[in-house]
């Protein structure tokens, strides 16, 4: 969702990014920063050391400029170490201070979150609020790879398969019932003759329930098994996406693939997939959705009521969209 603001920013000059490694790859892969330095926020490289070490080496590159996309202490302290003298961020966490350009925050619940970043880079009113990604060299090389792999394992990864995303870091509340996924794998099956691909991430839960999902519908599990960069390329190539809000679904968006997001408890006034051919389905319609909580104290009605054939028209819709694009 950050892509529009990073394009508006690139647009104007040299882009240097902070953060996670995965997502830098995939931002220069993909060719829309000209450096990157690598800064985990979480787990034990996380210390005001790092903080430190990342912004002197973000100094001696010499920065104009500084934008904090989190609405944190942490991130505004950074931007305030780099030395840039226009430093850009929300006042939440405390951050306030250490910026001169902010903006209320914590970001709002009620508006896209694509939006308010544009507006924190005081994007022009022609800047594009979808975002866009181009799949890079790296991707296209573990496409290959990936490729090769699954031969040998006598799987042929061609351009006629459905992407599931049944996973969420977030927690179980944003996890759509694996017999859902089931249900809307086997009718678009039965009905475009696809083969399943499920994606996911390294966790070992996640890798069971991919694993799981895929056995249930005779396809392939890649939980684990892809980089951002690679993942870009799978998506990129697939018929159609079908996953829960989760950083999938918006990189499938972003390639331009027919993306279906499941939404359960949170907005997808806040974080639906974006572009032409991106939709949503859910959240079932009960009183306390969204709670944008990680567990539910009751049966997560919001996705568990949630039917399976209204994914299936919606996928459908996507598709006879694309065919009058084309």
């Amino acid at each position: 969702m950050s892509l529009p603001a990073l394009a508006e920013l690139r647009r104007r000059g040299p882009l240097l990014a902070v953060g996670s490694r995965g997502f830098l790859d995939l931002l220069e892969d993909s060719g829309l920063v000209d450096r990157a330095l690598a800064y985990e926020t979480f787990g034990p490289r996380r210390s005001w050391r790092t903080t430190w070490r990342v912004a002197r080496a973000a100094r001696s590159v010499g920065v104009g400029q500084s934008v904090a996309f989190p609405p944190s202490l942490r991130a505004a302290i950074l931007t305030f170490l780099t030395g840039a003298p226009v430093r850009r961020g929300f006042t939440g966490d405390g951050g306030g201070p250490f910026l001169n350009f902010s903006r209320p925050g914590p970001v709002s619940r009620t508006r896209h979150l694509v939006d308010q970043w544009l507006e924190l880079v005081e994007s022009e009113a022609n800047a594009s609020s979808t975002p866009s990604l181009v799949v890079g060299p790296k991707g296209t090389a573990g496409y290959a790879r990936l490729a090769t792999e699954l031969a040998a394992s006598g799987h042929q990864l061609s351009d006629n398969w459905l992407v599931l995303a049944p996973g969420a870091t977030y927690g179980p509340t944003k996890r759509w019932p694996a017999r859902h996924f089931v249900s809307v794998a086997q009718q678009l099956r039965g009905r475009f003759g696809w083969r399943v691909l499920v994606v996911g991430g390294s966790d070992v839960d996640e890798k069971k329930l991919c694993g799981e999902l895929a056995m249930a519908t005779d396809g392939v599990s890649l939980a684990g098994q892809t980089d951002l960069p690679t993942l870009a390329a799978v998506l990129s190539r697939a018929r159609a996406f079908v996953g829960n809000d989760s950083g999938p679904m918006h990189l499938a968006a972003a390639v331009g693939t027919p993306t279906l997001g499941i939404f359960g408890s949170t907005s997808p006034v806040w974080t639906a997939p974006r572009g032409p051919l991106a939709a949503v389905w859910g959240p079932h319609a009960v009183p306390c959705s969204p709670c944008f909580r990680k567990t539910c104290p009751t049966q997560i009605e919001c996705l568990e009521q949630l039917p399976p054939d209204g994914a299936v028209s919606a996928v459908e819709g996507l598709l006879a969209s694309a065919g009058s694009a084309s």
